[in-house]
């Protein structure tokens, strides 16, 4: 088990060639022509997601790109379901998983081993629905890295140590250590991306909280072993990004911390969101990178 999952980072299948193939088909893209939009925690099983979706233009973003960091669904169905609409909204679609994309129900425990097993049936879906997984070129000086990744202790600053007390994504299911091992088999998993050079300013994302001080909700107890990697934000620096957009914590974020900017732009479940709530623009072609929220529907 340990050889096929060290083999299934070093991205060498077919699948992953043909991702790889996408990487620079838009490097010559003119700069002005290109917006960047981002959003997080869709969870799109969820009561008013759909209706959400179905609001976003059908049109005003054809040119443009969406990121999403995770959190749009818990079962394969809805997240290709999600994905599919809006793929057809936008030029381009980038998607890294979030944890509850991740859990593992009944209604799939028959098909599905694991959720590393999971992990890359949610891959071959992005490859079906024409969804990027990989890093790419989004125009002339713009790259974007998507980054694997899973919470651990070490974000608990008073008690960086697991523990049993707490019990969160319980409908996970691991072929490994959770606790030391799963976060580390994420970071590899992004090793081969960050050896790929990319060509001017970069935008990574994640599901997770790469670094203190991002926002969370402190009051809940334990959650703090279970928001954030800080081990991660080396890997944003290593790929020199200049934003990075993160969601899981469903808390709006728009930061600086050492020259990067940090930017959480999260849908939520019913409660957290009207029906028009806005996309982050986190690049505008003829201004750089921004950090503005724009509506969904309309024009502009």
């Amino acid at each position: 088990l340990a050889s096929c999952l060290a083999l299934a980072g070093c991205w060498s299948s077919v699948a992953s060639r043909l991702r790889d193939a996408r990487r620079l088909r838009d490097a010559c893209r003119p700069r002005a022509s290109t917006r960047v939009f981002a959003i997080s925690d869709i969870h799109f099983d969820h009561p008013l997601a759909g209706d959400w979706v179905d609001r976003i233009s059908d049109t005003k973003f054809q040119e443009d790109v969406l990121i999403i960091a995770g959190d749009v669904a818990e079962s394969l169905n809805k997240v290709r379901m999600c994905l599919r609409h809006l793929r057809a909204k936008f030029r381009r679609v980038f998607y890294t998983p979030g944890n509850h994309d991740l859990w593992v129900h009944t209604a799939e425990d028959k098909t599905i081993a694991d959720s590393i097993h999971k992990l890359f049936h949610l891959l071959s879906l992005c490859d079906d629905e024409d969804v990027d997984v990989f890093p790419a070129a989004l125009c002339e000086g713009l790259s974007i890295v998507p980054l694997f990744s899973w919470y651990n202790s070490d974000f608990d600053r008073n008690d960086p140590f697991p523990t049993e007390q707490y019990s969160f994504d319980k409908y996970c299911k691991w072929p490994m250590d959770r606790h030391n091992e799963l976060w580390r088999y994420m970071l590899y998993l992004n090793k081969r991306f960050l050896e790929v050079p990319h060509e001017g300013s970069v935008i990574t994302f994640s599901h997770f909280l790469p670094r203190h001080g991002l926002p969370f909700w402190g009051h809940v107890a334990g959650l703090v072993k279970a928001v954030g990697c800080p081990q991660l934000d080396e890997q944003v620096r290593q790929a020199g990004s200049s934003c990075h957009i993160f969601g899981h914590s469903h808390l709006q974020c728009n930061e600086v911390f050492d020259s990067v900017r940090y930017i959480q732009n999260p849908l939520g479940y019913k409660g957290e969101h009207g029906s028009d709530e806005p996309l982050m623009c986190v690049f505008d072609g003829n201004r750089g990178m921004v950090a503005e929220r724009r509506p969904v529907s309309g024009r502009g």
